[in-house]
C-alpha cells in the first residue's frame, strides 16, 4: 500500500509541475530537405538576444521544450497572450522567432513545419529565397481570389503600424489584377 502511495504522490508532483493554466504548444523541426531533426528550444517572454551560438535571453526565461516523440511541446502560461523562442541544434543556424501567439491551447508552434538550415546548407539559401518568394505569392494571390475585400482589410489591419510599407506594397502588388502578365 505504501508504494502504491508514493507512486501516486510523484505522479502527482509531475502533473504539478505543470500547470493546468499552460496552453500547450507543439512544433516540428526539419531540415531543408524535410527531414525531421530534433532540436533544442526555449520559450522567453521577450527575445533580445544576448549573443552566442545558441541565443539566450537574459531574465524572461518561461519554458524549455520538452521532447515528445519527433516533435517538441512548450507549455506557455496562460496569461501570457504571446511568447518568442529560440530553436538550435549543433551544426544548423539557430532561429528566433519573437512572436509566437498564446492565444489558444494547442496552437502549433509556427512556422509548422519550423526548418532549420545546416551550416552546409547555406549555399542553398539564395534558391529557397526564391522558392518561398514564389510560394509566397502565389498562396496570397489564391487567398485573394476567393475574397479580395477581405483580403485587403486584412492586410491593412495586420500592416497597421508595424509593417505599413509592407502592407501597402502588397496591397499595390495584387491591385485589382491578381495574375499580371
Amino acid at each position: 500500500m505504501g508504494k502504491c502511495i508514493s507512486l501516486f504522490l510523484a505522479a502527482a508532483l509531475v502533473c504539478a509541475s505543470m500547470s493546468a493554466a499552460d496552453r500547450q504548444h507543439t512544433g516540428v523541426a526539419v531540415d531543408r530537405n524535410g527531414h525531421v531533426i530534433e532540436v533544442s528550444g526555449a520559450a522567453y517572454i521577450r527575445v533580445f538576444p544576448a549573443g552566442g551560438s545558441c541565443p539566450e535571453f537574459k531574465g524572461s526565461f518561461i519554458a524549455n521544450a520538452v521532447k515528445v516523440g519527433p516533435d517538441f511541446r512548450f507549455s506557455i502560461p496562460e496569461q501570457r497572450s504571446s511568447y518568442g523562442a529560440v530553436f538550435c541544434r549543433n551544426g544548423y543556424f539557430s532561429r528566433i522567432e519573437p512572436a509566437l501567439s498564446n492565444l489558444s491551447d494547442g496552437s502549433p508552434v509556427q512556422p509548422h513545419p519550423l526548418i532549420m538550415y545546416a551550416y552546409e546548407d547555406k549555399k542553398y539559401v539564395e534558391t529557397d529565397i526564391r522558392r518561398r518568394l514564389d510560394s509566397f505569392v502565389s498562396e496570397l494571390r489564391y487567398l485573394r481570389s476567393i475574397d479580395a475585400e477581405l483580403f485587403n482589410r486584412t492586410v491593412e489591419e495586420w500592416s497597421g503600424h508595424k509593417f505599413p510599407k509592407l502592407g501597402k506594397a502588397l496591397l499595390s502588388f495584387f491591385g485589382e489584377d491578381a495574375y499580371p502578365e
